[in-house]
C-alpha cells in the first residue's frame, strides 16, 4: 500500500485552508447559515421540552411523572434526530464542494454555493452509512464490554471473597477494556471517514471499501496529519470563542438566585427557566455578533478536513 506523502499533505492542506480561505468560504458561508437558522427555529421547542421533562417532576405532576417525562423526552428526541440529520447533510454538502474544489474538480457557484447533484447525494449516503456501521460496531462493543465485566465481577464475587486486591484487579481490568474500547472506535472511525469524501468525489462513485482499505496502512500517518492540522485550529477557535461566550454569559448569569443545598422542585424549576431566558436573551444580543465569527471558524476547520483527506488521497493515487 502506497503511503501518504506526510509532510506534503500538510503543507498542501495550510496552504488550501489561509491561501483559498474566500473561495473555501464561498462554498460554506450559505450552507452555515442556514442550518443556524434551522438551529434557531429548533432550540426553542427543545428548551421547551426540556423545561416540560424537568417539570414532570415538580410536586404538580406527582400523578404519573414517568409518563410525562417520557413522553416530553420523545419530543427532544425528535428533534435531535431531525437536527443530526440536517447537520450531517449540510457536512456533505461543505464537504463535496470544499474536496472538488481541493481536487482541482469543478464544484459549483464560487460565492454561492448549493449543490443537490448526484456528487453530493453519493457522499451523503456514504455519512449515514459510515454513521450506521459505527453505531452498531459502538453497540456491538459495549455489549462486549458489559458481559466482560459482569462475568469478570461474577468471578471476583465467587473466588475473591472480598479481596482488596481482586476488586484492584477488577478496576484495572475495566480501564483497560475502556480504553481499549475507545483506541478501537477511534481506529474505525479514523480508517472509514479520514479518505472517504475525497474517494467517492475523486472516483465519482459511492465506495466505502476502497478508503477503508487505502487508510489501512496510513493509520499513523492520518492521525499526525490530523493533530497536525486540526489541533492548532481548535486551539485558535478557543482562543476566540471561549473569551466571548465567557463575556457574554456571566452578565447574563450573575443575577440568578445562588443555589442552596435543598431546593424544593419549584425552586428548582423557577432557576432553570431563568436560567434559559438568560441564554436565550444572549443569543438574541449577541447572535449577529457570533454567526459571522462561526462561519469564519467552521470554514477554517472544514476547509482543513476536506485538504488533509483531498491531498492525502492524491497523493497514494498518483
Amino acid at each position: 500500500m502506497k503511503k501518504i506523502a506526510f509532510l506534503q499533505t500538510i503543507g498542501d492542506t495550510y496552504r488550501f485552508v489561509f491561501v483559498r480561505f474566500l473561495g473555501n468560504l464561498g462554498v460554506t458561508w450559505l450552507p452555515l447559515a442556514l442550518l443556524a437558522v434551522l438551529l434557531a427555529c429548533l432550540l426553542p421547542s427543545m428548551l421547551g421540552q426540556w423545561l416540560a421533562v424537568m417539570g414532570s417532576f415538580n410536586t404538580a405532576n406527582r400523578q404519573h411523572p414517568p409518563l410525562a417525562a417520557f413522553a416530553a423526552l420523545g419530543g427532544i428526541y425528535r428533534l435531535l434526530l431531525l437536527l443530526a440529520l440536517a447537520q450531517m447533510f449540510i457536512r456533505a454538502q461543505i464537504m463535496t464542494g470544499l474536496t472538488a474544489r481541493a481536487l482541482g474538480l469543478p464544484g459549483g457557484a464560487r460565492f454561492v454555493y448549493l449543490n443537490l447533484g448526484f456528487g453530493f447525494w453519493r457522499v451523503f449516503a456514504a455519512y449515514i452509512a459510515a454513521y450506521l456501521i459505527l453505531v452498531a460496531v459502538e453497540i456491538v462493543a459495549m455489549v462486549g464490554f458489559v458481559v466482560a465485566v459482569a462475568v469478570a465481577a461474577g468471578l471476583a464475587h465467587s473466588f475473591g471473597h472480598g479481596s482488596p486486591l481482586v476488586a484492584a484487579l477488577l478496576g484495572l481490568g475495566s480501564v483497560v477494556l475502556g480504553a481499549a474500547f475507545a483506541i478501537l472506535m477511534l481506529y474505525i472511525a479514523v480508517r472509514l471517514t479520514f479518505l472517504l469524501t475525497a474517494a467517492i468525489v475523486a472516483e465519482g462513485r459511492f465506495d466505502l471499501l476502497e478508503p477503508w482499505e487505502t487508510a489501512g496502512g496510513n493509520f499513523w500517518r492520518i492521525v499526525g496529519i490530523g493533530l497536525a492540522v486540526l489541533l492548532p485550529l481548535a486551539l485558535l477557535s478557543m482562543l476566540i470563542i471561549v473569551p466571548l461566550e465567557f463575556g457574554a454569559l456571566v452578565p447574563a448569569l450573575r443575577h440568578l438566585p445562588l443555589p442552596h443545598p435543598h431546593p424544593t422542585p419549584q425552586e428548582a424549576m423557577q432557576t432553570l427557566r431563568m436560567a434559559v431566558e438568560a441564554l436565550a436573551g444572549v443569543a438574541r444580543r449577541y447572535g449577529l455578533l457570533l454567526l459571522p465569527l462561526y462561519i469564519v471558524l467552521s470554514t477554517l476547520t472544514y476547509s482543513a478536513l476536506a485538504g488533509a483527506g483531498a491531498f492525502a488521497w492524491r497523493s497514494v493515487k498518483a
